[in-house]
Parts: structure tokens; C-alpha cells; sequence
């Protein structure tokens, strides 16, 4: 990478962190695909890890009071974890579009679904079921494609949290499935000296932002979060059919 395209990257690191401060998403699925645009994305992939899981912990410790409120959410963790590590020993075996193309998918349809029916909630009696798969769904996304916002934001949202739970239960998942990817890496010896320095250059930008996101996401309404949370999510899904098709 050139100093342009570095400095280009932590520009949109700090944006992202700061749109991730506010939502508990949004860091990885702006700049993976930017940081792509100059580096092979499996290398944008590995060195985003790790200011995205300081990031995760540094957000979810914020939010910690609010933990009791996020239900079966060991569970969820738990499985996600498991399905992190296979998602990152699979990484250099699976298609690039078929990854994307699978996100595209579950994030369409959540968002027809929440156009259709905006107060739809996962029914108490079937979350016990659903939990485990979409953990574990979740965790692999994270682990072979650094992604797991859309599967884990439409997750939540339809469990009707407020906030600062939503958020508490986010970057909590984030965090744990991005501790395990960021295990294998390491084990696999993915992380060289280049891609282990500009993961650790990105650390301080991006936590020097967080503190302005997280005061805002106080004053916003309800409302208007969710639809922000909605906006990255419709971002999300256009930035991966834009990769798949170019």
C-alpha cells in the first residue's frame, strides 16, 4: 500500500468506528470493502480483526449494564465462537461470491420482512431453537468472511431490545467470534509483519472516535436508531452486490 491508500484506509476506519459507536455495527462492512479496493480482501479481512475486536470489547464494556436484558446470549456467543473457527479454517477454500452472495440473501430477506411486518419479533417459545443456528450462522460469516453484521443486527433487532442492549449483545458476539478468527490466524501464521502493523495502526483511531458515537446514540429515539441500524444494513447489502458484480 502507498501513504495515500493508508491514510484513505484509516479515514474510513475512523468513520466506520464512529458509525459502529452508534449502531454496534457497521465497521467491518464499511472497511473491508474499501481496504479491498488496494489489498487482496482475505488481507483486508485479517488486518481489520483486530481493531475491530478492540473496538467490539471497548463497546460492549460501555453497555455492560445492560446485559441482563440480552436473552439466551451465552448460547448464541457460545455457538458463534464454534462456527467462527470453522468459518476462518475454511477462508482459503470458500468463494469469495459465494460468501457474498449468501449475505446478500438472508440480509434481503430480513429487510422485505421488516418492510412488511416493522413490529414482527422471534417468538419467546422458539428462541430457544433459533438461537444455537443463528449463532452459529452468524460465527461462521465472521470467521471466512469478516462479516457477520448482517446476520447478527437482523437477529437482534427482532428481538426487540432496547439499545444499549442491542448493542451490549452486538459487539459482545462481535468480540468472542472475532477472538477465535483472529486464534486462527494466528495459528495459521495469516498475520505477516506488514498486515500485523497496519492492524495495530488502525487500533487508536478508531477508539478515539468511539466516545463521540456512544453520547449520541443516547439522545437519538428508539426510532430512529433502528433506522439507522436498518441504513447500514441496506449499505451493507449494496456494497456486497457492488463486489460481486465488480
Amino acid at each position: 500500500m502507498s501513504d495515500i491508500e493508508l491514510v484513505t484506509i484509516v479515514a474510513v476506519a475512523i468513520a466506520a468506528a464512529f458509525l459502529k459507536s452508534i449502531t454496534g455495527m457497521g465497521y467491518p462492512i464499511v472497511l473491508v470493502p474499501v481496504a479491498a479496493i488496494f489489498v487482496p480482501t482475505a488481507d483486508a479481512i485479517v488486518f481489520v480483526s483486530i481493531s475491530n475486536f478492540i473496538l467490539n470489547v471497548a463497546l460492549a464494556w460501555s453497555a455492560r449494564q445492560h446485559r441482563r436484558k440480552s436473552r439466551l446470549l451465552t448460547v448464541f456467543v457460545a455457538t458463534s465462537i464454534v462456527g467462527g473457527v470453522i468459518g476462518a479454517v475454511a477462508l482459503p477454500s470458500l468463494p469469495d461470491a459465494a460468501i457474498r452472495l449468501l449475505l446478500i440473501t438472508i440480509v434481503a430477506m430480513f429487510l422485505i420482512n421488516r418492510y412488511r411486518s416493522p413490529e414482527w419479533k422471534i417468538p419467546p417459545n422458539r428462541e430457544p431453537v433459533l438461537t444455537p443456528i443463528a449463532g452459529g450462522i452468524a460465527g461462521v460469516f465472521q470467521g471466512a468472511g469478516g462479516i457477520s453484521g448482517p446476520i447478527v443486527a437482523p437477529w437482534f433487532l427482532s428481538l426487540k431490545l432496547d439499545r444499549n442492549a442491542y448493542v451490549f449483545a452486538t459487539t459482545t458476539v462481535y468480540a468472542l467470534s472475532g477472538l477465535a478468527q483472529i486464534a486462527v490466524f494466528g495459528v495459521q501464521g495469516t498475520f505477516t509483519p506488514k498486515l500485523f502493523t497496519t492492524a495495530v495502526l488502525l487500533v487508536p483511531f478508531t477508539l478515539a472516535i468511539q466516545p463521540i458515537g456512544i453520547r449520541l446514540r443516547q439522545r437519538l429515539p428508539m426510532a430512529i436508531f433502528e433506522r439507522i441500524v436498518l441504513g447500514v444494513l441496506v449499505f451493507a447489502m449494496l456494497s456486497l452486490i457492488v463486489k460481486l458484480l465488480y
